[in-house]
């Protein structure tokens, strides 16, 4: 009782949030009439709800626990990994979204290994498998790694906030994103998508604000940078590295461009000018929820 007292806020904010997601799964499980509408939205989405999610499903908790805390050691260059991440989404929407789509749709592919088995191995079903079983296999390793990352982060979000212990804290994050992401399908996944990617922008700003004023205002920059203590953190190779700091950056921005999470959103844009569409609302948001979190560490 007494935890519910001290805790009962952020209880509140997480059954609302979960009875949204699973209405989200419901709204998707009525109009996943086949297969395509389970997979990739009948391939019929906006570019607005497409660009939202594309940005929401990058900017997790990878970004908001891992990138922005290291800002903390590696200074003001570490922004120049923030600025790599929006060129990248520009590069992933302007040069393989657009041909993506196109032969995602043209080979009825729903998945990445369904376009890699068709694009490099003709008709035959049989001719196609070991592209598409290898590329799965790869696809789930790497997932599993870097769904580590996002688990652990969300475990510790939960740990804090609830005060439950973290591997109750996983186990409860797990439950929730299986069943709303299993039982609606895409469209639950961009319902929900739209709605993080938006929050994720309000509350990056609203970060941003208050812990800039907390610390004196935006000004207060400065002057960290006169102190012999933390000057080495406004110069090149002071808290990192430069060949580091490309190394880094070049590793996280390539997921943009490869990652079946990020790719598989081009196949449900209905055509070419909701790619076009898409790619603002993609660098926007990225760019915001990113230059708002990269400087406050």
């Amino acid at each position: 009782m007494e935890w519910l007292q001290v805790h009962w806020l952020a209880c509140f904010l997480m059954i609302t949030y979960t009875a949204i997601l699973l209405r989200n799964a419901w709204i998707g499980r009525q109009s996943s009439t086949d297969i395509d509408a389970y997979y990739v939205g009948s391939r019929s989405m906006g570019g607005v709800a497409i660009g939202i999610s594309f940005y929401a499903t990058f900017a997790s908790t990878n970004s908001y626990i891992g990138h922005a805390g290291k800002s903390y050691a590696y200074g003001l260059p570490w922004l120049s990994f923030a600025l790599a991440l929006v060129a990248f989404t520009y590069i992933s929407w302007r040069f393989i979204g657009p041909k993506l789509r196109a032969f995602a749709a043209n080979f009825d592919a729903l998945t990445l290994p369904d376009y890699l088995g068709a694009r490099f191995c003709g008709n035959n079903d049989n001719d196609r498998q070991p592209v598409r079983l290898a590329s799965a296999a790869i696809i789930v390793f790497s997932s599993l790694l870097y769904l580590v990352a996002i688990f652990k982060g969300a475990g510790h979000l939960f740990e804090q906030f609830l005060n439950i212990p973290y591997g109750g804290a996983v186990l409860l994050t797990l439950v929730i994103v299986v069943i709303y992401t299993s039982a609606g399908g895409f469209i639950s996944v961009v319902r929900t998508d739209v709605m993080q990617g938006i929050l994720m922008v309000i509350g990056a700003i609203m970060l941003f604000y208050f812990v800039t004023d907390a610390a004196g205002g935006v000004g207060a920059i400065t002057k960290l940078a006169r102190q012999p203590e933390t000057s080495h953190l406004f110069e090149w190779n002071g808290g990192i590295s430069f060949a580091f700091l490309i190394g880094v950056s070049l590793s996280g921005a390539l997921k943009l461009i490869v990652d079946p999470r990020q790719l598989s959103r081009f196949y449900a844009l209905k055509d070419d000018q909701e790619v076009r569409r898409g790619i603002w609302v993609a660098m926007i948001g990225l760019l915001l929820v990113q230059l708002s979190i990269f400087p406050i560490g």
